[in-house]
């Protein structure tokens, strides 16, 4: 799945994803529309793909995984 911005679910994820999203939309990497959905979104914690595809917005991807340093 996409949209996740690289945050697992589980409580508070809406409002750190709704965050993360704030400074892609500072750097111009998503637009208000989608900012708007991860706040919308943000409310129950759970993951944006509805919401998205209520408003007829395209997912951001998520970021690739960092390799662990062990």
């Amino acid at each position: 799945m996409s949209g996740l911005l690289g945050i697992p679910g589980g409580k508070g994820a809406g409002r750190a994803r709704y965050a993360h999203a704030m400074t892609l939309y500072n750097a111009g990497q998503i637009s208000a529309a989608q900012l708007e959905a991860y706040r919308v979104a943000a409310a129950s914690d759970g993951p944006p793909d509805q919401t998205f595809a209520d408003r007829g917005l395209a997912l951001p991807q998520d970021p690739p995984t960092r390799p662990s340093l062990t």
